[in-house]
């Protein structure tokens, strides 16, 4: 009932683009990783919007330096953070308050490992014609997989999330913003207090906050945009962990919100938005729970055994 297949036409007449402030958060990344990143979106199709790279506490300057000077080269804007508070929700704060256009009426995020097709800001920028649309998010998809066993796995386990699970969501306004590859309304990120900087997923729990406000979101299914996976077990190990751990401070945080008969009068979560969240969260405890089963199932097969 929702299906968003393709994003918007192809053809959206300029003067009704909405403009579109798209921000590149870095932490201790490689500068020709992050100048590829900001030289592919400087080719988008788009004819209003920019781009910014906000440099997040890198200690060391050999880094962040051939990134400030190719961006004061093609006219992107720029800004070093040292012992900046916040972590990455920190930096895209003082992104969207100083460095953003005041024209600006879209905030997208976009990962420094990311390349985006040109036609990704045409495609999905018209979709927030509607008043009540809060964000959108496309696919995160990856590039480079396909040539060994690992990535082919690990390229599939990912590609669940957002062929399954977001189109589910979306059926019942509970798609979550993911961060990358997605549009957020600047109004709306405004109104409920800008990025949450003790939330280790910000990205996810925003768009909580917004739903909960009583705006939508939409998940389209077209892939615009593909990063570089983990390329180790240990750097996988590491992002699982982060996402675990945010998923539990949302649930420890919002968990009144998200069961009926609790929270307050402000909240307009739909019992579909709530069931969605709720279960998103409690799935990081089904490694725990199947080992516990299991241990079940091994007593009672010890016992009828002896």
């Amino acid at each position: 009932r929702r299906r968003v297949s393709r994003g918007a036409p192809a053809v959206v007449p300029g003067g009704e683009l909405p403009f579109v402030s798209l921000h590149v958060p870095a932490h201790n990344e490689p500068p020709d990783m992050v100048i590829a990143t900001l030289s592919a979106l400087r080719a988008l199709d788009y004819p209003r919007y920019e781009v910014v790279a906000i440099d997040d506490n890198t200690d060391d300057e050999s880094l962040w330096r051939p990134v400030e000077t190719w961006c004061h080269e093609h006219g992107v804007k720029f800004a070093h953070l040292d012992d900046w508070p916040g972590y990455k929700s920190g930096a895209l704060n003082y992104a969207l308050a100083n460095l953003t256009d005041p024209a600006a009426e879209l905030i997208g995020v976009v990962d420094a490992d990311y390349h985006m097709d040109a036609d990704f800001l045409r495609r999905c920028a018209p979709l927030f014609a509607e008043p009540s649309v809060g964000f959108i998010q496309a696919p995160q998809d990856y590039r480079d997989w396909q040539h060994a066993s690992y990535y082919r796995r690990l390229y599939y386990s990912y590609s669940y999330f957002f062929a399954v699970s977001q189109p589910s969501r979306n059926e019942r306004d509970g798609a979550i913003f993911a961060g990358t590859m997605g549009l957020i309304r600047r109004r709306a990120l405004e109104d409920v207090g800008g990025w949450d900087e003790w939330c280790i997923t910000e990205d996810a729990e925003l768009s909580l906050r917004l739903l909960r406000a009583g705006g939508s979101g939409l998940h389209v299914d077209k892939s615009f945009g593909y990063g570089v996976m983990p390329l180790t077990f240990e750097a996988l190990k590491g992002q699982r962990f982060r996402w675990c751990f945010g998923g539990i401070q949302i649930l420890r945080m919002h968990w009144r919100s998200l069961v009926a008969g609790f929270g307050d009068g402000g909240n307009r979560l739909t019992l579909g938005q709530r069931w969605a969240y709720l279960s998103g969260a409690l799935q990081w405890y089904g490694d725990f729970l199947a080992l516990l089963f299991f241990f079940f199932l091994l007593g009672g097969a010890i016992n009828i055994a002896s």
